[in-house]
């Protein structure tokens, strides 16, 4: 627009004169200036108007910008406002829904209570039937076995079976379930654990029960053989009333060379000691070597039931008599024969052979009883004579072989001295023959095991044999021991004095022997008595003597009564029975008046007097100490004593009449 105007204004000035283009561009330069003034003030008052409406369009933007924000927050406080509600409308229902579901679960609940006391009330009741029916049951089975075998159920110990399970165990014998494994025969490596072959009869019943029977071993396949070669035998009494079991050695001497073995009294053949005395013992009338083994078990109150009033913990038990056969106390490592000569140096003159094969018939009897019979709950190792020495030298691998809850031992007349071997001879006069019968027998072999078995308890040493009482009550520390062994026992100090002290053998007369004995033997108790007492679990039953056997063997039933110790009145029954007890520790009694004893104080009974006096009038008590000595001419066959002991002979020669054990012995057949 501007441009156009100042166009006609210059066409304009082109056609007037110069005065009237003076005076033309003069009003015309007036004019633009006018025109320029009026062009700013339009332009500043439309700036003005733009100002005021960039300035009223701010407001209005931020008016709108105040009502959207006033908008907004109404907005958002409508819509917190319908969240709190939302969430308040929520908690209630929640809250009702809680309120309704805890009311429903409380009569479930209820519900529940309800049906599970009426369960219970059924139950209950069906349980009060049940025993009911179960007691009337059990007591018709208890009344039924009372009257079979005479046993008491009121007290049922660990390994003992209830009465159902008692009938059970008649119609369908328990099964062996403790089998030789691996890791036993790795254990126990010095042990050869064989069995009978597929097609061997050893003549065993299992439902036998409660009747002694003769298990045979196969010799040439399990290596289980007696002194002359004789294939092994043993007895099983099985008890339908209990698992626990009794292993008894039995006693017979022990032999190591030819003077010893070609004049030994002991057992050599399968029939034991007493079986295999040369006649053969005539017992109720028979005489076989079969009886002889079946008599023998007479001899001790642990494996006889012939003793009245004596009811010990273990008369239910399971009973494995074990004959005597090897002559090396039940444990002679020896694979064949040995030939002794009367020079052994040149090997000339007169010979005898000997099997000292005692560790084979252990590992292949411990096979028989893992494969025939249940692990027992508890165990008694016992013995008398060579087996007392036997149930403490073997009861360490019997114990892990069978493997009981409980364990027990009882050593009669078999007590381990404790001797150094090469300290002095008079302070350990029982250390040549434990060093002796140790190479004669080829033990040394299991004695080295024992010592690396002691490794984490009391130390065995294998030249010290005494230290077996020490290993045996730290390695089974909840296991009793009891040693039964009188002070004078002349049997023993023969064999342990008699072939290895000159001024012994080399005396002339018998009184001085026995006093020289004595001296070895007295102080050798003293050093034992001292050593069990340091021993909680291992205690002792020493009187002072009987002239029976010489003061030997402590547990022969019939004449207990003459082992009483004077000073507390107990005698060997009262020691069993605390053995057996597990309770406190194992009681310990000495007898202080030995020179009561020697005066003949024990007589107290019949049989008693008649026994003991027959063997103080014969001299055989003391006689008795002469083993291997040919002193008066002959050898003592304690095979022949105990079998007129069990006859009841010796009373018979001394006239007692009717009084005689074979007479007892007749009311126990089935025991026999």
């Amino acid at each position: 627009m501007l441009r156009k105007v100042l166009l006609l204004l210059i066409l304009s000035a082109l056609t007037l004169s110069p005065v009237a283009h003076a005076g033309w561009f003069s009003n015309a330069k007036k004019a633009a200036q006018a025109r320029v003034a009026q062009v700013k003030a339009e332009a500043a008052r439309a700036v003005s108007r733009i100002n005021a409406a960039r300035i009223a369009a701010e407001k209005a933007a931020q008016a709108a910008r105040e009502n959207t924000a006033r908008i907004a927050k109404a907005r958002a406080a409508k819509i917190k406002a319908l969240r709190v509600a939302a969430a308040k409308a929520a908690r209630a229902a929640k809250a009702k829904a809680v309120r309704i579901a805890k009311a429903k679960a409380a009569r479930i609940k209820a519900a529940r209570i309800a049906a599970a006391n009426a369960a219970k009330a059924a139950a209950a009741k069906a349980a009060r039937i049940a025993a009911a029916a179960a007691v009337a049951k059990q007591e018709a089975t208890k009344n039924y076995l009372v009257n079979k075998f005479g046993v008491n159920f009121d007290f049922i110990d660990e390994g003992d079976y209830g009465p159902l399970k008692v009938l059970a165990n008649l119609v369908t014998p328990p099964a062996a379930n403790n089998p030789v494994n691996a890791q036993l025969e790795k254990e126990m490596s010095f042990m050869n654990f064989n069995k009978n072959p597929g097609n061997h009869n050893d003549k065993f019943n299992p439902k036998g029960y409660h009747q002694w029977q003769v298990v045979t071993l196969d010799g040439a396949t399990t290596g289980a053989q007696c002194a002359d070669g004789s294939d092994y035998q043993f007895l099983v009494k099985r008890s339908a009333l209990s698992s626990n079991m009794v292993v008894f050695f039995e006693a017979g001497g022990g032999c190591w060379d030819h003077g010893t073995c070609s004049n030994s009294s002991g057992g050599f053949t399968n029939a034991g000691l007493v079986g295999g005395q040369e006649g053969a013992p005539e017992v109720l009338g028979v005489s076989t070597d079969k009886l002889g083994i079946r008599a023998a078990k007479l001899a001790s109150l642990t494996t006889a039931s012939i003793q009245p009033g004596f009811l010990p913990k273990y008369q239910n038990w399971t009973r494995v008599f074990l004959p005597y056969c090897t002559q090396d106390i039940h444990l002679g490592m020896e694979d064949g024969d040995i030939t002794y000569y009367e020079n052994q140096e040149e090997q000339t003159g007169d010979s005898v052979d000997v099997r000292h094969g005692g560790m084979s018939v252990q590992g292949s009897v411990l096979t028989w009883l893992k494969d025939n019979l249940e692990q027992p709950g508890q165990l008694l190792v016992t013995g008398q004579s060579a087996g007392g020495f036997a149930s403490e030298l073997l009861y360490h691998p019997y114990r892990l072989a069978l493997n009981p809850k409980k364990g027990y031992m009882l050593n009669d007349a078999g007590p381990i001295m404790p001797a150094i071997q090469g300290e002095d001879a008079y302070e350990h006069p029982s250390q040549f023959a434990h060093e002796t019968v140790t190479a004669a027998w080829n033990v040394m072999p299991y004695l080295e095991w024992l010592e690396d078995q002691s490794a984490s308890y009391a130390h065995f040493d294998p030249e010290n044999m005494g230290s077996i009482s020490n290993f045996l009550a730290s390695r089974w520390h909840n296991d009793r021991f009891v040693l039964a062994a009188a002070q004078k026992d002349n049997v023993i100090a023969g064999f342990s004095y008699n072939t290895f002290f000159s001024d012994i053998y080399e005396e002339d007369s018998l009184a001085a022997r026995d006093e020289l004995r004595d001296e070895l033997r007295l102080a050798d108790m003293d050093r034992k008595r001292a050593q069990l007492d340091g021993i909680d679990n291992y205690g002792y039953f020493m009187p002072g003597y009987r002239p029976f056997m010489g003061g030997h063997v402590l547990t022969f039933p019939f004449i207990y009564s003459s082992t009483t110790n004077e000073d507390d009145d107990q005698d060997i029954t009262d020691s069993i029975h605390n053995l057996m007890s597990s309770r406190g520790d194992v009681r310990e009694s000495w007898e202080y008046d030995l020179a009561g004893d020697l005066a003949g104080r024990h007589y107290r009974k019949v049989i008693d007097d008649c026994i003991n006096y027959y063997f103080d009038f014969s001299g055989g008590g003391r006689s008795s100490g002469d083993v291997f000595l040919h002193a008066d001419g002959e050898d003592t066959n304690w095979g022949e004593i105990i079998t007129d002991v069990i006859k009841g002979d010796t009373c018979i020669k001394l006239g007692a009449g009717p009084i005689s054990i074979q007479g007892a012995i007749g009311n126990f057949l089935p025991d026999f």
